[in-house]
């Protein structure tokens, strides 16, 4: 007996090894497998952020430009259609950042419409049209730089 004693004892200290083993093995996989989900977070949080980095960068050459250079309507119209490209490739992971996203997108959309009406209205004579073109510039900038301080 006490011979089937000591191979009870051995065999049951065996199996709790093999036991510890494989939930050893196991921890180490879920490690492995939660340090492959943060990498890629990590590398989804970084494309994210350069792709803002990206915006605001068109949207203060943009504006750099407004307040600096003479721009026809339809180098404008360039403009805030790269500042457009530029804002709908932002992917969003919070419902501020989608609205803001939205925001941007919707007053994109009425500036191109305020320059679209400017380029087919023919009774408005040069200087006003020069005047107008000032003016949505200007709105143009205020937004942005507002958008900025946030």
């Amino acid at each position: 007996m006490n011979k089937a004693a000591g191979v009870f004892i051995f065999a049951s200290g065996l199996l709790f090894a093999a036991c510890a083993q494989s939930a050893l093995m196991q921890v180490r996989s879920d490690n492995e497998a939660a340090e492959a989900r943060i990498a890629t977070k990590e590398q989804e949080l970084k494309a994210t952020e350069d792709q803002r980095t990206a915006l605001l960068q068109e949207q203060k050459k943009l504006m750099a430009e407004l307040e600096t250079k003479p721009m026809t309507l339809d180098e404008l119209n360039a403009k805030l259609e790269d500042l457009r490209k530029e804002n709908a490739r932002i992917k969003t992971d919070t419902a501020v950042q989608q609205k803001k996203k939205e925001d941007l997108e919707l007053q994109i959309r009425k500036y191109k419409a305020d320059i679209a009406a400017l380029q087919k209205n023919n009774s408005l004579s040069d200087d006003e049209k020069i005047r107008r073109i000032e003016d949505l510039k200007k709105q143009i900038s205020e937004h942005l730089k507002l958008m900025l301080s946030l």
